[in-house]
């Protein structure tokens, strides 16, 4: 195993000891994470997808524990994805620094800023020559997830989550206990 791979499990592990995440996060567990962080989480994960077949954004994407920052969910709403569902063990999202987010997610995806990945998996050969990753994440389909009534309504969304009731773009279910986090469709 390298180590990498060994810290990348070793860090897991240590999430279910109770408690000791916070302590190690020096308290700032649960607090809302810089939207740089966010892009490269979402572009890691959306990058990776094309190596099991997936040529496009996912429609719905589900994150588990989010903790304080719904911002990778946002980055993918404002990739393409229709729907962003959050479920955690406790209410931590923080409504006015995840639209800080979501707005400078926003410019960053507008300016097709280029990302620098580190860590493991390596992704880079899904980047192109900017860091960025345009099979994916086309021309026409940033055009087509950035209208301004779509941006508005992500950003609206992410500042007040729906926490129950009716669906809307971010669902975020906390504390979530049961099997209602994904609505059956008509």
């Amino acid at each position: 195993m390298r180590t990498d791979e060994a810290f990348a499990l070793t860090k897991g592990a240590l999430t279910y000891i109770p408690g000791l995440y916070a302590l190690l996060a020096g308290g700032r567990a649960g607090e809302a994470i810089s939207a740089s962080y966010c892009y490269g989480v979402w572009f890691k994960h959306l990058t990776l997808l094309t190596e099991v077949g997936c040529v496009s954004v996912p429609h719905t994407v589900l994150e588990f524990g989010p903790g304080g920052s719904l911002g990778t969910g946002c980055a993918a709403l404002l990739s393409g994805a229709n729907c962003f569902i959050g479920v955690d063990a406790h209410p931590l999202a923080n409504g006015m620094q995840n639209a800080k987010v979501a707005s400078e997610l926003l410019a960053l995806l507008r300016n097709r800023a280029p990302f620098c990945p580190e860590g493991w998996p390596d992704f880079r050969k899904h980047l192109d020559d900017q860091g960025f990753p345009s099979k994916i994440l086309t021309e026409r389909v940033l055009d087509a997830s950035l209208t301004p009534s779509r941006v508005e309504a992500i950003l609206r969304n992410t500042s007040r989550p729906t926490l129950r009731g009716k669906p809307t773009m971010v669902n975020y279910r906390a504390p979530w206990a049961g099997t209602d986090v994904i609505e059956p469709s008509s």
